[in-house]
């Protein structure tokens, strides 16, 4: 019986992607903890603060700000803008064109292997960033909620996960899923209400009105508008596409 000996000195094979963006390699917990000293002794800490959204309401329930690598689990009855908000949300970190929409009767397994390989390296565009929405996570199966329990840990930095869901509350998105606890309890919850929701959303909507050059009214038409819509940040973002807040409109009827 003969033994060979293992050459500790040898240079050991190590795995590596190579992206648009640079290569990454596997590094060890003291070579994060060297890096992230370094980092915190000379100020350049930009990547580790939230990114205010410019929603105080919402800045307020996710700790000041936006963080990328971060689950969120946005809950509410239908028609308080989770979707808008989700894609509000994705927009601080990535170009439209790497945010990826999906609905959870659509997000199979396979489905959502794909999306995870696919939002490994960082987005192409002036945004590194990417960003993936899964409405209704109340419908998502089973296995793929197992297989997210493994996939999510951790998340790339460049990466936000948005789920939204119309339950009532959390306990019954957890009661309907016994593989769901796992998966949502690392999330930020933000619980939209319908109440007190007028004034942030005639805001909001405003805003992006006067980006998209389609605002002329004061914000007591945008709060108006909230109460036509009762607070359907949706059916308020259709009536302003559709030219309901320029001037030559009059406004609100």
């Amino acid at each position: 019986m003969t033994t060979q000996a293992t050459d500790l000195s040898a240079p050991q094979q190590t795995w590596r992607l190579d992206t648009d963006n640079g290569s990454m390699r596997p590094r060890s917990a003291l070579d994060v903890l060297v890096d992230l000293n370094d980092k915190v002794s000379t100020g350049e800490v930009g990547e580790y603060q939230p990114v205010p959204l410019g929603f105080t309401p919402l800045d307020k329930t996710i700790g000041t700000g936006l963080r990328a690598g971060e689950l969120l689990l946005i809950g509410g009855a239908q028609g308080t803008g989770k979707t808008t908000i989700a894609k509000l949300i994705a927009a601080e970190i990535a170009d439209e064109f790497n945010v990826c929409v999906y609905n959870a009767t659509e997000f199979t397994l396979a489905v959502a292997r794909e999306a995870v390989r696919g939002a490994r390296t960082y987005g192409l565009g002036q945004k590194s960033g990417r960003a993936i929405i899964v409405n209704e996570a109340h419908e998502l199966r089973n296995d793929v909620l197992v297989y997210l329990d493994d996939a999510l840990e951790p998340i790339p930095q460049h990466l936000v996960w948005c789920f939204t869901t119309t339950k009532a509350g959390q306990q019954q998105l957890f009661d309907d899923h016994f593989d769901a606890g796992p998966v949502f309890s690392r999330c930020t919850k933000l619980a939209l209400a319908q109440r007190d929701l007028a004034k942030p959303f005639a805001e909001r909507a405003q805003r992006i009105a006067r980006s998209a050059g389609l605002d002329g009214q004061p914000i007591g038409e945008y709060l108006k508008l909230a109460v036509k819509h009762k607070n359907n940040l949706r059916a308020m973002l259709g009536d302003i596409e559709a030219g309901g807040m320029l001037e030559s409109e009059g406004g609100v009827e």
